[in-house]
Protein backbone atom coordinates (compact mmCIF):
# COMPACT_ATOMS: atom_id res chain seq x y z
CA UNK A 1 0.00 0.00 0.00
CA UNK A 2 3.00 2.46 0.69
CA UNK A 3 4.44 1.68 -2.87
CA UNK A 4 0.87 2.60 -4.58
CA UNK A 5 0.96 5.72 -2.67
CA UNK A 6 4.58 6.44 -3.71
CA UNK A 7 3.37 5.34 -7.49
CA UNK A 8 0.26 7.61 -7.11
CA UNK A 9 2.53 10.91 -6.22
CA UNK A 10 5.63 10.48 -8.33
CA UNK A 11 6.33 11.35 -12.11
CA UNK A 12 2.69 12.18 -13.81
CA UNK A 13 0.74 11.98 -10.63
CA UNK A 14 -2.51 9.58 -11.49
CA UNK A 15 -4.57 6.67 -9.63
CA UNK A 16 -3.15 3.40 -8.73
CA UNK A 17 -5.16 0.06 -8.45
CA UNK A 18 -4.32 -2.47 -5.89
CA UNK A 19 -5.57 -5.63 -5.59
CA UNK A 20 -6.32 -7.46 -2.55
CA UNK A 21 -6.50 -11.36 -2.55
CA UNK A 22 -9.13 -12.73 -0.65
CA UNK A 23 -7.23 -14.40 1.98
CA UNK A 24 -5.91 -10.89 2.60
CA UNK A 25 -9.26 -9.59 3.10
CA UNK A 26 -9.80 -12.40 6.29
CA UNK A 27 -6.57 -12.40 8.28
CA UNK A 28 -4.73 -9.13 10.29
CA UNK A 29 -1.37 -9.26 10.32
CA UNK A 30 0.81 -6.63 12.40
CA UNK A 31 2.42 -3.69 10.22
CA UNK A 32 4.25 -0.78 10.71
CA UNK A 33 2.52 2.61 9.29
CA UNK A 34 4.95 3.69 6.41
CA UNK A 35 5.24 7.46 5.80
CA UNK A 36 5.48 9.12 2.53
CA UNK A 37 9.24 8.19 0.90
CA UNK A 38 11.06 11.47 0.68
CA UNK A 39 12.33 11.68 -2.98
CA UNK A 40 13.79 14.41 -4.61
CA UNK A 41 12.55 15.67 -7.79
CA UNK A 42 14.43 14.57 -10.89
CA UNK A 43 16.75 18.06 -12.12
CA UNK A 44 16.87 18.37 -15.70
CA UNK A 45 20.76 17.04 -17.05
CA UNK A 46 23.67 19.31 -17.18
CA UNK A 47 23.45 19.34 -20.75
CA UNK A 48 19.59 20.31 -21.08
CA UNK A 49 18.95 23.98 -20.75
CA UNK A 50 22.17 24.76 -22.86
CA UNK A 51 21.28 22.80 -25.97
CA UNK A 52 17.65 24.14 -25.57
CA UNK A 53 19.05 27.52 -25.73
CA UNK A 54 20.99 26.21 -29.02
CA UNK A 55 18.07 25.65 -30.34
CA UNK A 56 15.90 28.64 -29.33
CA UNK A 57 18.87 30.83 -30.79
CA UNK A 58 18.81 29.86 -34.58
CA UNK A 59 15.13 29.84 -34.37
CA UNK A 60 12.61 32.54 -36.25
CA UNK A 61 9.17 31.31 -34.81
CA UNK A 62 8.88 29.58 -31.68
CA UNK A 63 6.35 28.97 -29.46
CA UNK A 64 6.23 27.88 -25.80
CA UNK A 65 3.36 25.60 -24.58
CA UNK A 66 2.92 25.11 -20.96
CA UNK A 67 0.52 23.04 -19.59
CA UNK A 68 0.66 19.87 -17.12
CA UNK A 69 0.16 19.73 -12.97
CA UNK A 70 2.30 19.86 -9.88
CA UNK A 71 3.40 23.44 -10.94
CA UNK A 72 4.51 25.55 -7.24
CA UNK A 73 3.82 29.49 -7.45
CA UNK A 74 7.80 29.42 -7.28
CA UNK A 75 7.97 27.38 -10.77
CA UNK A 76 5.28 29.28 -12.04
CA UNK A 77 6.98 32.85 -11.01
CA UNK A 78 10.41 31.16 -12.76
CA UNK A 79 9.35 29.43 -16.41
CA UNK A 80 7.40 32.78 -16.43
CA UNK A 81 10.57 35.01 -16.29
CA UNK A 82 12.17 32.81 -18.16
CA UNK A 83 9.58 33.28 -20.94
CA UNK A 84 9.41 37.00 -20.62
CA UNK A 85 13.12 37.47 -20.19
CA UNK A 86 13.44 35.85 -24.12
CA UNK A 87 10.64 37.50 -25.32
CA UNK A 88 8.58 34.15 -26.34
CA UNK A 89 5.06 33.71 -27.48
CA UNK A 90 3.01 31.80 -24.81
CA UNK A 91 0.28 29.38 -25.17
CA UNK A 92 -1.16 27.23 -22.13
CA UNK A 93 -2.43 23.36 -23.13
CA UNK A 94 -6.08 22.58 -22.52
CA UNK A 95 -7.79 24.20 -19.42
CA UNK A 96 -4.34 25.15 -17.95
CA UNK A 97 -5.52 29.08 -18.37
CA UNK A 98 -3.67 29.47 -14.53
CA UNK A 99 0.02 28.79 -16.07
CA UNK A 100 0.34 32.26 -17.48
CA UNK A 101 -0.97 35.52 -17.00
CA UNK A 102 -3.94 36.00 -19.78
CA UNK A 103 -2.91 39.88 -19.69
CA UNK A 104 0.64 39.31 -20.89
CA UNK A 105 1.68 41.11 -23.92
CA UNK A 106 3.23 37.25 -24.65
CA UNK A 107 -0.07 35.65 -24.03
CA UNK A 108 -1.29 34.01 -27.73
CA UNK A 109 -4.29 32.07 -26.25
CA UNK A 110 -4.79 28.62 -25.63
CA UNK A 111 -4.27 24.90 -27.15
CA UNK A 112 -7.30 23.18 -26.80
CA UNK A 113 -10.52 22.35 -27.82
CA UNK A 114 -12.06 25.50 -29.07
CA UNK A 115 -9.19 26.59 -29.98
CA UNK A 116 -8.77 30.04 -32.23
CA UNK A 117 -8.14 29.44 -35.80
CA UNK A 118 -5.26 31.75 -36.03
CA UNK A 119 -3.21 30.21 -33.07
CA UNK A 120 -3.42 26.83 -34.49
CA UNK A 121 -2.67 28.01 -37.97
CA UNK A 122 0.34 29.96 -36.69
CA UNK A 123 1.49 26.87 -34.21
CA UNK A 124 1.64 25.08 -37.70
CA UNK A 125 4.17 27.77 -39.14
CA UNK A 126 5.98 27.62 -36.00
CA UNK A 127 9.86 26.52 -36.45
CA UNK A 128 10.59 25.41 -32.39
CA UNK A 129 7.88 24.19 -29.76
CA UNK A 130 8.94 24.15 -26.14
CA UNK A 131 6.22 22.06 -24.98
CA UNK A 132 7.06 22.42 -20.81
CA UNK A 133 4.83 19.99 -18.94
CA UNK A 134 2.19 19.38 -21.08
CA UNK A 135 2.09 15.82 -22.84
CA UNK A 136 0.99 17.25 -26.17
CA UNK A 137 -1.93 15.30 -26.35
CA UNK A 138 -4.90 15.07 -28.60
CA UNK A 139 -6.70 18.39 -27.10
CA UNK A 140 -3.26 20.11 -27.23
CA UNK A 141 -2.01 18.86 -30.91
CA UNK A 142 -5.58 19.62 -32.24
CA UNK A 143 -6.43 15.88 -32.30
CA UNK A 144 -3.05 15.10 -33.44
CA UNK A 145 -2.98 17.47 -36.46
CA UNK A 146 -1.38 20.01 -35.26
CA UNK A 147 2.78 19.09 -36.35
CA UNK A 148 4.41 16.16 -38.15
CA UNK A 149 4.96 13.47 -35.56
CA UNK A 150 8.03 12.33 -37.11
CA UNK A 151 9.66 15.57 -35.87
CA UNK A 152 9.51 18.19 -39.19
CA UNK A 153 8.85 20.90 -36.63
CA UNK A 154 11.27 20.70 -33.55
CA UNK A 155 10.38 20.29 -30.09
CA UNK A 156 11.90 20.39 -27.06
CA UNK A 157 9.80 18.36 -24.55
CA UNK A 158 9.82 19.20 -20.58
CA UNK A 159 7.88 16.60 -18.94
CA UNK A 160 8.27 14.19 -15.47
CA UNK A 161 7.69 11.09 -16.76
CA UNK A 162 9.88 9.62 -19.57
CA UNK A 163 6.91 7.02 -20.95
CA UNK A 164 5.18 10.57 -22.31
CA UNK A 165 8.23 11.75 -24.35
CA UNK A 166 8.31 10.62 -28.13
CA UNK A 167 4.83 8.94 -27.01
CA UNK A 168 3.45 10.62 -30.27
CA UNK A 169 5.07 13.22 -31.76
CA UNK A 170 9.35 12.57 -32.35
CA UNK A 171 11.08 15.28 -29.87
CA UNK A 172 14.36 16.45 -31.14
CA UNK A 173 15.18 17.46 -27.54
CA UNK A 174 13.42 15.23 -24.49
CA UNK A 175 14.31 16.42 -21.02
CA UNK A 176 12.89 13.98 -17.74
CA UNK A 177 12.70 16.33 -15.12
CA UNK A 178 10.12 18.37 -12.38
CA UNK A 179 8.72 21.21 -14.25
CA UNK A 180 9.84 23.84 -11.58
CA UNK A 181 13.44 22.58 -10.93
CA UNK A 182 12.96 22.70 -14.96
CA UNK A 183 11.66 26.28 -14.51
CA UNK A 184 14.56 27.63 -12.39
CA UNK A 185 17.06 26.26 -14.55
CA UNK A 186 16.06 28.00 -17.42
CA UNK A 187 15.41 31.10 -15.38
CA UNK A 188 19.07 30.97 -14.37
CA UNK A 189 20.55 31.06 -17.94
CA UNK A 190 21.34 34.32 -19.76
CA UNK A 191 18.30 35.37 -22.57
CA UNK A 192 18.63 34.77 -26.45
CA UNK A 193 20.58 38.29 -27.55
CA UNK A 194 18.36 40.07 -29.43
CA UNK A 195 15.69 37.53 -30.72
CA UNK A 196 14.83 37.49 -34.15
CA UNK A 197 10.99 36.61 -33.05
CA UNK A 198 9.58 39.86 -30.86
CA UNK A 199 7.36 40.54 -34.10
CA UNK A 200 5.90 37.07 -34.22
CA UNK A 201 5.39 37.21 -30.26
CA UNK A 202 3.59 40.86 -31.09
CA UNK A 203 1.17 38.68 -33.73
CA UNK A 204 0.18 36.14 -32.04
CA UNK A 205 -1.08 38.69 -28.99
CA UNK A 206 -2.38 41.05 -31.63
CA UNK A 207 -3.94 37.60 -32.94
CA UNK A 208 -5.40 36.90 -29.24
CA UNK A 209 -7.00 40.04 -28.42
CA UNK A 210 -8.61 40.15 -31.31
CA UNK A 211 -10.26 36.79 -30.93
CA UNK A 212 -11.39 38.49 -27.27
CA UNK A 213 -12.93 41.03 -29.31
CA UNK A 214 -16.93 40.36 -28.26
CA UNK A 215 -19.00 40.31 -31.02
CA UNK A 216 -22.59 41.25 -31.87
CA UNK A 217 -25.00 38.21 -30.53
CA UNK A 218 -28.77 38.22 -31.18
CA UNK A 219 -30.75 38.67 -28.38
CA UNK A 220 -30.80 40.79 -24.98
CA UNK A 221 -28.12 38.80 -23.58
CA UNK A 222 -24.23 39.17 -24.82
CA UNK A 223 -22.56 36.91 -22.86
CA UNK A 224 -19.16 37.66 -24.44
CA UNK A 225 -19.75 41.86 -23.05
CA UNK A 226 -21.59 40.06 -19.85
CA UNK A 227 -17.98 37.89 -18.90
CA UNK A 228 -16.03 40.85 -19.87
CA UNK A 229 -17.78 43.11 -17.30
CA UNK A 230 -17.55 40.52 -14.99
CA UNK A 231 -14.01 40.10 -14.97
CA UNK A 232 -13.14 43.30 -14.37
CA UNK A 233 -14.59 43.55 -10.51
CA UNK A 234 -13.06 39.55 -9.85
CA UNK A 235 -10.61 39.63 -7.11
CA UNK A 236 -7.00 39.78 -7.80
CA UNK A 237 -6.85 36.16 -6.30
CA UNK A 238 -10.39 34.75 -7.73
CA UNK A 239 -10.07 30.60 -8.13
CA UNK A 240 -12.26 30.10 -11.46
CA UNK A 241 -13.26 25.96 -11.80
CA UNK A 242 -15.00 25.13 -14.93
CA UNK A 243 -17.29 21.89 -16.17
CA UNK A 244 -16.75 20.13 -19.77
CA UNK A 245 -19.25 21.30 -22.85
CA UNK A 246 -19.15 24.21 -24.96
CA UNK A 247 -20.45 26.95 -22.79
CA UNK A 248 -16.75 26.49 -21.58
CA UNK A 249 -15.23 28.11 -24.86
CA UNK A 250 -17.07 31.62 -23.88
CA UNK A 251 -14.95 32.34 -20.51
CA UNK A 252 -11.74 31.00 -22.44
CA UNK A 253 -12.50 32.97 -25.17
CA UNK A 254 -13.33 36.16 -23.86
CA UNK A 255 -12.11 36.48 -20.11
CA UNK A 256 -8.54 35.77 -19.24
CA UNK A 257 -7.04 34.76 -16.36
CA UNK A 258 -4.75 37.09 -14.29
CA UNK A 259 -1.18 36.58 -12.59
CA UNK A 260 -2.35 35.60 -8.45
CA UNK A 261 -5.76 33.71 -9.79
CA UNK A 262 -6.24 29.92 -10.40
CA UNK A 263 -8.04 28.08 -12.73
CA UNK A 264 -9.19 24.54 -12.54
CA UNK A 265 -10.65 22.44 -15.32
CA UNK A 266 -11.11 18.71 -16.25
CA UNK A 267 -8.40 18.14 -18.52
CA UNK A 268 -10.10 14.93 -19.82
CA UNK A 269 -13.06 16.88 -21.13
CA UNK A 270 -15.34 15.15 -18.34
CA UNK A 271 -18.53 16.68 -17.03
CA UNK A 272 -19.49 16.65 -13.85
CA UNK A 273 -16.47 18.52 -12.46
CA UNK A 274 -17.11 22.12 -11.94
CA UNK A 275 -19.21 22.52 -8.79
CA UNK A 276 -17.42 19.59 -6.77
CA UNK A 277 -13.97 21.34 -8.02
CA UNK A 278 -15.29 24.19 -6.12
CA UNK A 279 -16.35 23.47 -3.10
CA UNK A 280 -13.22 21.90 -2.95
CA UNK A 281 -11.24 24.77 -3.93
CA UNK A 282 -13.26 26.87 -1.40
CA UNK A 283 -12.79 24.65 1.64
CA UNK A 284 -8.98 24.96 1.35
CA UNK A 285 -9.25 28.77 0.24
CA UNK A 286 -12.08 30.09 2.06
CA UNK A 287 -10.69 33.41 1.80
CA UNK A 288 -10.62 33.86 -1.98
CA UNK A 289 -13.48 34.29 -4.01
CA UNK A 290 -13.80 30.94 -6.12
CA UNK A 291 -16.13 31.05 -9.05
CA UNK A 292 -17.38 27.61 -11.08
CA UNK A 293 -18.68 28.35 -14.91
CA UNK A 294 -20.57 24.93 -15.47
CA UNK A 295 -23.45 24.20 -18.05
CA UNK A 296 -26.88 22.87 -17.24
CA UNK A 297 -26.03 19.38 -17.83
CA UNK A 298 -23.11 18.92 -15.73
CA UNK A 299 -24.81 20.70 -13.02
CA UNK A 300 -27.85 18.55 -13.49
CA UNK A 301 -24.88 15.64 -13.07
CA UNK A 302 -23.27 17.01 -9.92
CA UNK A 303 -25.24 20.01 -9.23
CA UNK A 304 -26.19 18.30 -5.57
CA UNK A 305 -22.92 18.30 -3.77
CA UNK A 306 -23.49 21.82 -3.31
CA UNK A 307 -24.68 20.26 -0.03
CA UNK A 308 -21.34 20.01 0.64
CA UNK A 309 -20.72 23.36 0.87
CA UNK A 310 -23.48 24.05 3.41
CA UNK A 311 -22.05 21.35 5.57
CA UNK A 312 -18.78 22.92 5.26
CA UNK A 313 -19.80 26.36 5.64
CA UNK A 314 -18.43 27.73 2.48
CA UNK A 315 -19.61 29.72 -0.24
CA UNK A 316 -18.62 28.94 -3.82
CA UNK A 317 -20.40 31.10 -6.67
CA UNK A 318 -21.87 28.72 -9.23
CA UNK A 319 -22.73 30.54 -12.83
CA UNK A 320 -25.33 27.84 -14.59
CA UNK A 321 -25.31 28.64 -18.38
CA UNK A 322 -28.75 27.13 -19.14
CA UNK A 323 -29.29 26.76 -22.60
CA UNK A 324 -31.31 23.51 -22.31
CA UNK A 325 -29.88 21.44 -23.94
CA UNK A 326 -26.25 19.19 -23.88
CA UNK A 327 -24.69 21.79 -26.20
CA UNK A 328 -22.13 19.89 -27.15
CA UNK A 329 -23.54 17.03 -28.24
CA UNK A 330 -26.23 18.92 -30.07
CA UNK A 331 -23.50 20.36 -32.13
CA UNK A 332 -22.48 17.33 -33.46
CA UNK A 333 -25.43 16.04 -34.07
CA UNK A 334 -26.06 19.16 -36.33
CA UNK A 335 -22.75 19.08 -38.51
CA UNK A 336 -23.72 15.19 -39.05
CA UNK A 337 -27.74 14.50 -39.00
CA UNK A 338 -29.05 18.32 -38.94
CA UNK A 339 -32.21 19.09 -37.70
CA UNK A 340 -32.20 15.19 -36.31
CA UNK A 341 -32.36 15.43 -32.55
CA UNK A 342 -31.76 12.72 -30.17
CA UNK A 343 -31.59 12.91 -26.32
CA UNK A 344 -29.85 16.35 -26.30
CA UNK A 345 -32.98 18.39 -25.25
CA UNK A 346 -32.76 19.11 -20.85
CA UNK A 347 -36.04 19.25 -18.51
CA UNK A 348 -34.15 22.02 -16.09
CA UNK A 349 -35.48 23.13 -13.01
CA UNK A 350 -34.90 26.60 -11.48
CA UNK A 351 -31.88 26.30 -10.63
CA UNK A 352 -32.19 30.13 -8.48
CA UNK A 353 -35.36 28.45 -6.47
CA UNK A 354 -33.04 24.86 -6.17
CA UNK A 355 -30.30 26.91 -4.17
CA UNK A 356 -32.85 29.11 -2.44
CA UNK A 357 -34.27 25.50 -1.17
CA UNK A 358 -30.61 24.73 1.00
CA UNK A 359 -30.93 28.05 2.22
CA UNK A 360 -28.09 29.68 -0.06
CA UNK A 361 -28.49 32.92 -2.70
CA UNK A 362 -30.42 32.36 -6.09
CA UNK A 363 -30.29 34.68 -9.30
CA UNK A 364 -31.73 34.77 -12.48
CA UNK A 365 -30.08 36.77 -15.80
CA UNK A 366 -31.16 36.99 -18.93
CA UNK A 367 -30.09 40.41 -20.39
CA UNK A 368 -26.13 41.53 -20.60
CA UNK A 369 -26.51 44.20 -18.15
CA UNK A 370 -27.52 41.93 -15.32
CA UNK A 371 -24.86 39.90 -15.03
CA UNK A 372 -22.51 42.31 -12.73
CA UNK A 373 -25.47 43.49 -10.06
CA UNK A 374 -26.68 40.04 -9.68
CA UNK A 375 -22.42 38.72 -8.67
CA UNK A 376 -22.18 41.51 -6.19
CA UNK A 377 -25.12 40.23 -4.87
CA UNK A 378 -24.32 37.11 -4.30
CA UNK A 379 -20.96 37.81 -3.44
CA UNK A 380 -22.79 40.22 -0.57
CA UNK A 381 -24.89 37.64 0.71
CA UNK A 382 -21.96 35.49 2.13
CA UNK A 383 -24.04 31.82 0.52
CA UNK A 384 -23.13 29.71 -1.66
CA UNK A 385 -24.80 31.17 -4.79
CA UNK A 386 -26.37 30.12 -8.05
CA UNK A 387 -26.39 32.12 -11.16
CA UNK A 388 -28.11 31.16 -13.67
CA UNK A 389 -27.36 32.64 -16.90
CA UNK A 390 -30.02 32.22 -19.84
CA UNK A 391 -28.84 31.70 -22.74
CA UNK A 392 -29.94 31.31 -26.40
CA UNK A 393 -30.57 28.17 -27.63
CA UNK A 394 -30.15 28.97 -30.97
CA UNK A 395 -26.31 30.19 -30.33
CA UNK A 396 -24.84 26.78 -29.87
CA UNK A 397 -21.62 27.96 -29.80
CA UNK A 398 -19.52 31.54 -29.37
CA UNK A 399 -18.93 31.17 -33.50
CA UNK A 400 -21.98 29.28 -34.61
CA UNK A 401 -26.07 29.46 -34.86
CA UNK A 402 -27.66 26.15 -34.81
CA UNK A 403 -29.07 27.89 -38.85
CA UNK A 404 -25.61 27.89 -39.57
CA UNK A 405 -24.42 24.52 -38.49
CA UNK A 406 -27.15 23.27 -40.44
CA UNK A 407 -26.12 25.38 -43.27
CA UNK A 408 -22.52 24.14 -43.15
CA UNK A 409 -23.96 20.61 -43.36
CA UNK A 410 -25.96 21.18 -46.27
CA UNK A 411 -23.40 22.57 -48.24
CA UNK A 412 -21.30 19.41 -47.58
CA UNK A 413 -23.41 17.00 -48.31
CA UNK A 414 -24.39 19.15 -51.67
CA UNK A 415 -20.68 18.95 -52.45
CA UNK A 416 -20.07 15.48 -51.67
CA UNK A 417 -22.85 14.52 -54.38
CA UNK A 418 -21.63 16.65 -57.04
CA UNK A 419 -18.26 14.95 -56.45
CA UNK A 420 -19.63 11.32 -56.11
CA UNK A 421 -18.90 9.01 -59.25
CA UNK A 422 -22.45 8.26 -61.17
CA UNK A 423 -24.73 6.29 -58.93
CA UNK A 424 -23.21 6.65 -56.15
CA UNK A 425 -25.44 9.44 -54.72
CA UNK A 426 -28.19 7.33 -54.81
CA UNK A 427 -26.58 4.25 -53.05
CA UNK A 428 -25.20 6.73 -50.02
CA UNK A 429 -27.99 9.45 -49.96
CA UNK A 430 -27.86 12.50 -48.16
CA UNK A 431 -29.25 11.96 -44.26
CA UNK A 432 -33.27 12.47 -44.43
CA UNK A 433 -34.34 16.04 -42.62
CA UNK A 434 -38.10 15.67 -41.67
CA UNK A 435 -37.97 16.61 -38.02
CA UNK A 436 -39.05 20.16 -37.47
CA UNK A 437 -36.90 23.14 -36.85
CA UNK A 438 -36.20 23.10 -33.04
CA UNK A 439 -35.69 26.74 -31.89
Amino acid sequence: MAHAFDVAVSGRPGPVVVAISEEMQKRLAEVPDLGPAHVLPPHPSPEAVPQMMAMLARAQRPLAVLGGSRWTPEGRAAIRDFLLANDLPVAVSFRRQGLFDGTSPNFAGDLGVGADAALVARAKESDLILAIGTRFGEPVSQGYTLLDMAGATPIVHVHPDQSEIGRVYRPALGVVCDVNAFALAARAVEPVAKPAWSGWTRELHAARLAQAEAPEYEGPLNLAVALQELERILPADTIFTTDAGNFATWPTRFMHVREGQDFLGPTNGAMGYGVPAAIGAKIVHPERTVVCFVGDGGFLMTGQEIATAFHHSVAPIIMVFNNQMYGTIRMYQERTYPGRISGTALTNPDFAKFIESFGGHGEVVERTEDLVPAFRRAQASGKPSIIEVRTNPEQVTNRATVADLREQARHAAEGAEAGAAPGQAARNPAPRRTVPRIR
